[in-house]
């Protein structure tokens, strides 16, 4: 029973990491399908995308965003 459990997770570390390096490899070529920002459209200032890589807006509509989400959540 426990080589079955053993076998599970080493297949679910592999896809992990292969998953991880996927993604790794599409953030950093110059082909990102994520440099281009959700809410307007516009490229993602390079300095955001450094300090956030997965930043999904610009710094204007993140923050448009989040007032947003405040306003529904009721905060």
């Amino acid at each position: 029973m426990s080589d079955v459990i053993d076998r599970a997770q080493a297949l679910e570390e592999m896809e992990r990491t292969v998953g991880i390096a996927a993604v790794r490899s599409v953030c950093s070529s110059s082909a990102n399908p994520f440099a281009d920002c959700l809410g307007c459209g516009d490229e993602i200032d390079s300095e955001r995308r450094a300090a956030i890589p997965s930043a999904l807006r610009c710094l204007t509509c993140q923050e448009a965003f989040e007032r947003s989400r405040r306003l529904c959540v009721g905060a």
